[in-house]
């Protein structure tokens, strides 16, 4: 029995991992075909005709480029009665949630200009709250909790706990971490 469960959950990790290649490898850039823009019967080659393409005002990128602005929120849950509360105020975040079980609870709220954070939950009746809305230049947070009623609470900010990384396995373990 328990060989069997931690089958399922790992083909679920499995499944979740897939699942996140997916997703990156979506955002990708793609081939676009230019054929089109290039004129066969005309008296230039080719490579000229690229090359009057590649001088044109709109393909050009301005000398000051403008930062980026990308959020990502990805929320894979599996099983009964599942949470993710997710608020971000950021220029530049990808937040990845995967529950697999029952009643198992997320929220996060952050403020930062980078923001980067992977929650798994395996099990049932976890808990992760990760609270911050001080403004940090860099969020970094990887969680895993399998088990069951497992607890995390991460509240501020200080350098320590820019890039924290948490791993909680069993019943009943609890971790409280206050930055300040």
């Amino acid at each position: 029995m328990a060989n069997q469960v931690n089958n399922n959950i790992m083909k679920r990790i499995i499944y979740f991992f897939i699942f996140q290649l997916i997703a990156i490898t979506s955002l990708a850039q793609t081939y676009v075909n230019d054929k089109p823009l290039l004129k066969t019967g005309s008296p230039t080659t080719a490579s000229e005709q690229l090359n009057l393409i590649s001088n044109e005002s709109f393909y050009k990128t301005p000398s000051q480029s403008a930062a980026v602005s990308r959020n990502l929120v990805l929320i894979d849950q599996v099983g009964v009665n599942n949470i993710g509360l997710i608020s971000t105020t950021s220029n530049d975040s990808e937040i990845s949630l995967f529950q697999s079980g029952t009643n198992n609870r997320a929220f996060i709220e952050l403020n930062a200009k980078t923001i980067r954070e992977n929650v798994v939950q395996i099990g049932n009746d976890n808990y992760f709250q990760d609270y911050s809305i001080h403004g940090a230049q860099l969020h970094t947070a990887s969680i895993f909790q399998e088990g069951s009623y497992n607890k995390i609470i991460s509240t501020g900010k200080n350098s320590l706990s820019e890039r924290i990384e948490i791993t909680q396995k069993g019943v009943g373990k609890e971790a409280y971490i206050i930055h300040n």
